[in-house]
């Protein structure tokens, strides 16, 4: 039996870079997905390219198809992530993951020439979402504990639920000219953490995934931003590799195979992984 077999995992972002690497990993452990974003377009060609993945992949091994949902969300809304969590409800009857992965970068500004707006824009849709989405999901996970309750201990879920907080290398280090992008990702971490001790006692686990330098669509908004032309862009992709000890970026498979991880470990709550090839150390 795979590891996420029969779990169902709601990821926002889910139809490119990143929440695309981590629905791919958690399809191939059997899980049922419901992907959001604010593009229904984008998130059914995902889902296309997902079903068609796995199909591939258990040719011959079963017949279950992939089970995916896709909603339409705006993450900086609370009554669409409410919508959300409903949706997936409706669908599945359950949510065993939430994946908190929606976010956006911003502009490469220093603080005195950067917008109001700008900053309220990525605090809204990279922090205020985590509190929106883990509040609609919380009530589920708990109730689900609660009718555990008069049963025997051994009967009792190990693991009630788990949500992932998508942060960032830049949760952990200061870097000029992004400083509210920066800001955003020390507040989902310290958000996560804080989460964690609160649902522990009901056996909900909640982590922060902090990927290093993916080469994901965002990357390159950031990128072309900063250097520009298309050759520029190359020097500064090898300098950032360079600043890798590992010398190369990372990929949404490795994040993937993180959220996996994290979404199965019973005890491992509270706590910031780094997937960066050692990039913070």
């Amino acid at each position: 039996m795979s590891c996420l077999n029969g779990k169902v995992a709601v990821i926002t972002g889910g139809g490119t870079g990143i929440g695309l690497g981590i629905a791919s990993d958690f399809l191939k452990g059997g899980a049922k997905l419901v992907i959001a974003g604010r593009r229904l377009e984008k998130l059914q060609e995902a889902a296309e390219t997902l079903s068609k993945k796995s199909a591939e992949e258990n040719d011959k091994k079963t017949t279950d198809k992939a089970e995916i949902e896709c909603v339409q969300c705006d993450v900086r809304d609370q009554d669409s992530c409410k919508a959300l969590i409903e949706a997936a409800l409706q669908r599945f009857g359950r949510v065993d993951v939430l994946v908190n992965n929606a976010g956006i970068e911003g502009s490469f500004l220093e603080v005195e020439h950067a917008s109001e707006k700008e900053w309220d824009d990525i605090f809204d849709t990279n922090v205020r979402s985590n509190f929106y989405l883990s509040k609609a999901v919380i009530p589920h996970f708990r109730k689900r504990f609660e009718e555990s309750e008069e049963a025997d201990e051994w009967e009792k879920p190990l693991h009630t639920g788990s949500i992932i907080v998508v942060a960032s290398i830049a949760g952990k280090i200061g870097q000029a000219r992004i400083a509210n992008y920066v800001a955003s990702n020390f507040a989902r971490i310290g958000f996560a953490k804080s989460l964690a001790l609160e649902l522990a006692p009901i056996r909900v686990t909640v982590n922060a995934l902090c990927p290093g330098v993916v080469w994901t669509p965002m990357w390159a908004r950031m990128v072309s931003r900063v250097e520009g032309p298309e050759d520029e862009t190359a020097k500064f992709t090898e300098k950032v590799n360079a600043l890798i000890p590992m010398q190369r970026p990372q990929t949404e498979e490795d994040m993937g195979r993180l959220a996996t991880f994290m979404a199965t470990q019973p005890n491992l709550t509270a706590q910031e992984m780094y997937v960066d090839g050692g990039y913070v150390h």
